[in-house]
């Protein structure tokens, strides 16, 4: 799923804006006069474990996210809870989605992404926000401004990225059950990764969680891209939603075209049956194959919901 990265250690640079007079004075009368802002644009460093060497950008519902490497010569010394000044982010919104009062919008534009990539993240508090006046863009007020190891990828890590993103978002406009359905394993995605850093066995199980809920809803809407005969005959009769923990799995690589090998997924259900009676870790080569899976399975589900599949 994810490009190469280069692996390197660096040991945050802030981001710091002064509004001059004459934009405070302008700002000001906007203000007495009642005028609204009709787009806000706001700037943050992003902390993280996995970097980008390229500018990426994206088109979400009433909003802009651009991803921006951080320039070698500005490269920072500190970090958050152990992640590293990854990339520098900037997001124009819309007045109706702006969300006021701290960096909610960067962290709304942030999930809706990031979680798709495998990118963990935190944010600084502070953050640079411009507000926009009849198309001129002015500072607003009150935006305030350990070693580690950082995967930069030379280049876009999922070359898939935006089908994806835009496919959420047709998801994120829609109430039917499976659109719901296939946002939640969004959520997941990033429950998954955060939970990586803290426990694997946890995080091994947040993947896993999102491979079954595929799995049980392409079996119950009788939805096999594949056109395979035993994703067919599972379907049909149920057997997956009613059967094993590796029906499950069995189910899924037939019912999506895929080169998983089949005998190695299985076993994923063994560990994940283990793990739930606490009786074993996960193997960091297993955890990967799992999170692979889920990543797989997540991209393909959200295509094909969002496609009216």
């Amino acid at each position: 799923m994810h490009g190469m990265a280069n692996a390197i250690a660096l040991v945050r640079p802030h981001l710091r804006y002064s509004m001059s007079p004459t934009e405070s004075k302008r700002w000001l009368d906007f203000q007495a006069k009642g005028i609204r802002p009709t787009r806000f644009k706001l700037k943050s460093i992003v902390f993280s474990n996995k970097g980008i060497g390229v500018p990426i950008r994206f088109s979400l519902n009433r909003c802009e996210l651009s991803l921006m490497p951080i320039p070698h010569n500005e490269r920072p010394h500190e970090n958050v809870e152990g992640y590293m000044p990854a990339f520098i982010c900037e997001v124009v919104c819309e007045q109706s989605v702006f969300r006021g009062g701290g960096n909610f919008s960067i962290r709304d534009a942030l999930d809706k992404v990031l979680p798709l990539l495998g990118f963990d993240y935190r944010l600084p508090l502070s953050f640079e926000q411009w507000e926009e006046y009849e198309g001129e863009w002015l500072a607003s007020m009150g935006a305030a401004g350990s070693m580690s190891v950082l995967n930069i990828y030379g280049d876009n890590p999922n070359k898939n990225i935006h089908a994806i993103v835009e496919a959420y978002e047709k998801l994120s406009s829609r109430t039917d059950k499976r659109s719901q359905k296939a946002l939640s394993v969004r959520n997941r995605l990033k429950e998954a990764i955060t939970l990586e850093n803290i426990s694997r066995r946890y995080s091994f199980l947040s993947f896993y969680n999102i491979i079954e809920i595929i799995s049980d809803d392409l079996a119950a809407a009788k939805d096999y891209s594949s056109g395979d005969q035993i994703a067919r005959e599972i379907s049909e009769y149920a057997l997956s939603t009613k059967g094993s923990q590796r029906t499950k799995i069995y189910f899924l690589l037939h019912a999506m075209p895929n080169s998983f090998e089949v005998q190695d997924c299985v076993h994923l259900s063994d560990i994940r049956n283990y793990i739930a009676h606490g009786e074993q870790e996960v193997e960091f080569e297993y955890f990967e194959l799992c999170k692979k899976l889920a990543y797989w399975a997540s991209e393909g589900f959200a295509l094909r919901v969002a496609n009216g599949a």
